[in-house]
């Protein structure tokens, strides 16, 4: 799947990602954690293509930038965490996600269609299908971009703070989706997340960045035995049971 091999990056001589490896294990949910400033959504444009770097970004064995855009756009769907404003409405905006299958003439065929409105399903955007997506509040903003993303349909999945602006509520929901794209449909997902107890219990690899490298890449399993995230955000564990279910939290 996606490979990333001794990534660097720096800005006017400064030193911003050095010396970044891991993989991504496919059909699995891998985290992306660090503190503020630590280097995720830098990381996240490198993979995107938008941030110039050393080392290599491998997609099933193949250097990302040796992929054709289309062809990438085919493997890759991407959330960013600066969703862009735009008149379009929701429906057109998620139709947008098909653009790497259209033939010539750029038109959307029955099964384009049935991808839109499964997406927009998916993503509990259907209301608000005729609505231009500026007249959305941040949260069904964010639902109709991660809507547009699903209806993309690729193999890998790169979410960049997909709860944020979103409410109890459809926060789980969300969760419990992507928990699905990868346990029912085989996707792989690598989700950047500030909330380390969203974290531990959504995903199943986690990969820390801290002082400009990756400092910890491994199951979450591996990550809470080692106390991992105790180290390198300064946290303490917590456990609480309600019922039959027992929960981790962090403060």
């Amino acid at each position: 799947m996606l490979t990333i091999d001794n990534l660097g990056v720096s800005h006017g001589g400064k030193v911003v990602l050095r010396e970044v490896s891991f993989s991504l294990r496919p059909g699995k949910i891998t985290v992306l954690l660090g503190k503020n400033g630590a280097g995720k959504s830098t990381l996240f444009r490198c993979i995107n293509g938008l941030q110039p770097h050393t080392g290599q970004i491998l997609l099933n064995g193949t250097p990302l930038a040796h992929i054709p855009p289309v062809m990438r756009a085919r493997q890759i769907g991407i959330l960013p965490q600066i969703l862009p404003s735009t008149g379009f409405t929701v429906r057109a905006l998620v139709s947008l996600g098909r653009n790497p299958y259209l033939g010539t003439a750029g038109r959307l065929s029955a099964a384009d269609r049935s991808a839109v409105e499964n997406a927009m399903a998916l993503a509990q955007v259907q209301p608000y299908g005729d609505r231009t997506v500026d007249t959305l509040s941040g949260g069904e903003k964010q639902r109709a971009y991660l809507a547009m993303v699903l209806a993309q349909d690729t193999p890998l999945l790169l979410l960049d703070e997909p709860t944020s602006y979103l409410d109890t509520d459809t926060r789980w929901h969300l969760l419990k989706l992507l928990r699905e794209l990868a346990d029912v449909h085989g996707k792989t997902l690598f989700v950047i997340l500030h909330d380390l107890t969203e974290a531990v219990e959504l995903a199943d690899d986690a990969v820390i960045l801290a002082d400009g490298t990756s400092v910890f890449c491994g199951s979450v399993r591996e990550c809470l035995i080692q106390d991992a995230l105790e180290k390198w955000f300064g946290v303490e564990r917590f456990f609480c049971t309600n019922g039959d279910m027992n929960r981790i939290f962090f403060r």
